[in-house]
This record gives C-alpha cells, sequence and structure tokens, in this order.
C-alpha cells in the first residue's frame, strides 16, 4: 500500500511541565490499496485513489517529553 497526504495535528503543551499531549486525526490524500479496504472502513469517503479518511483507525493520542 502506498499513502501520501496530510493528517492534521493538534498538540498541547502542558505549562510548566517537558510533557506535550499530541492527537492526530484524519487523512486526506493518495492511497492506492484494494477497494475493500476502503470500504470497510467507516468514515472513508471516496473508493478511487484520492479520499478523506475519517475512520477510527485514523486517530492518533501520543506524549512526547522534551529532556
Amino acid at each position: 500500500m502506498t499513502e501520501a497526504g496530510v493528517m492534521p495535528c493538534f498538540a498541547y503543551r502542558i505549562p510548566k511541565s517537558p510533557v506535550d499531549i499530541k492527537l492526530r486525526y484524519l487523512f486526506l490524500g493518495f492511497n492506492d490499496s484494494h477497494r475493500f479496504y476502503k470500504g470497510e472502513a467507516p468514515g472513508c469517503l471516496g473508493r478511487g485513489d484520492w479520499i478523506i479518511d475519517a475512520s477510527l483507525r485514523r486517530l492518533e493520542i501520543g506524549a512526547s517529553i522534551t529532556f
């Protein structure tokens, strides 16, 4: 599978702390995977190579610590 696109991200630095909380969700771009892969995901718009994917598999939650 080949993918190229944009995934918007929200980052929040906790005040007086070296910790950042990150939330990444949504995919806008090119995806050449099999149409069945795109068709089974609820929230995936577009069945061709260009898609907007808002399914839960695109949700990423993370934290980073800056030393």
